[in-house]
C-alpha cells in the first residue's frame, strides 16, 4: 500500500505530464517563411488638385512629363523577377532570379544593407545582333526611405552611361529628380517640387551648335496656376500661364 506521500508525487509527475502533452498539441513549430525581397517604390510626385483638374494642354503637358520621366518599365528596368523565373538565391538581404528570353539569359540581383535597396540586372547571350557575357544592363540603387536613389542603363556591351535617373531630398523637404538619356539626340529632364505641391521642369536638349540649352520650361504653383516658357534653338520663342 503507497503511502500518502508517494501518491502526492505520482499525481504531481502526472499533472505535469498532462500539461507538456497539452502544450506540445497547442503550440506546433511555425515553418520558416521564406524573405521576401525589397519593392522598388518612388516617391510620388503630387500635383495640386486645380491642375490635375485644368483643361490648359501646357497644365496637362507638363503632368505628362513628369509622368513619362518616372517610367522605368518601358526603359527596359526590371526590379520584379517574371513569372516562371528559376529562383537562385532568396536569402536575408540577398535574392537572385534568372531567366532566358529566345537567345538571351537575364540574371536580377537584389540586396537590401544598412537601409539601401540594390537592384542589377545582367545579360548573358545574344540581343539584337550584340552578345554579351555577364554584362551589366542596369543598376539601381535607392534608400530604404524612398528620399534618394538613382538607376543607371548601359549602352549594349560597354560601361558607357546610356540613360540615368537620379533623385534625393533636399534639407527643406524639396524633392528633385532628374532623367537624362545620352543617346541621340540627347536630353535632360529636371524636375523639382517642394512640400507645398509647387514645382517646376526644366528640360534641355542640344541645339545647332551642340550645346544642351533650354528647350521647354515650366513652373506652378501651390494653387495650381503656372506658366510655361518655349524655346527654339535656345532662344524663348513664346511664354504663357494657365490660371
Amino acid at each position: 500500500m503507497l503511502s500518502k506521500k508517494a501518491g502526492v508525487v505520482i499525481i504531481a509527475l502526472s499533472f505535469v505530464l498532462i500539461i507538456a502533452g497539452c502544450s506540445s498539441e497547442e503550440s506546433p513549430i511555425t515553418p520558416t517563411t521564406t524573405p521576401k525581397p525589397p519593392e522598388f517604390r518612388l516617391k510620388e510626385i503630387t500635383f495640386p488638385q486645380h491642375m490635375l483638374n485644368s483643361t490648359d494642354p501646357m497644365a496637362q503637358q507638363a503632368i505628362a512629363i513628369v509622368t513619362e520621366a518616372m517610367d522605368f518599365e518601358t526603359c527596359g528596368c526590371i526590379f520584379v523577377p517574371p513569372e516562371g523565373a528559376e529562383t537562385i538565391k532568396e536569402s536575408s538581404g540577398e535574392w537572385e532570379y534568372r531567366w532566358k528570353t529566345g537567345d538571351l539569359t537575364q540574371t536580377l540581383q537584389i540586396t537590401a544593407v544598412s537601409g539601401r535597396d540594390s537592384w542589377k540586372i545582367f545579360y548573358d547571350g545574344v540581343k539584337d545582333g550584340d552578345s554579351f557575357n555577364n554584362w551589366r544592363f542596369m543598376d539601381a540603387v535607392q534608400s530604404a526611405d524612398l528620399s534618394s536613389g538613382h538607376v543607371t542603363l548601359f549602352k549594349p556591351v560597354s560601361l558607357i552611361i546610356e540613360m540615368e535617373w537620379v533623385w534625393y531630398t533636399l534639407q527643406a523637404g524639396e524633392y528633385k529628380f532628374v532623367k537624362q538619356y545620352f543617346g541621340d539626340p540627347p536630353y535632360k529632364i529636371d524636375i523639382s517640387v517642394k512640400p507645398d505641391k509647387s514645382g517646376k521642369i526644366d528640360k534641355f536638349k542640344p541645339n545647332s551648335s551642340g550645346n544642351m540649352v533650354y528647350d521647354i520650361k515650366f513652373a506652378w504653383n501651390a494653387d495650381g496656376s503656372g506658366s510655361y516658357w518655349t524655346f527654339e534653338d535656345g532662344k524663348q520663342t513664346a511664354y504663357g500661364v494657365w490660371p
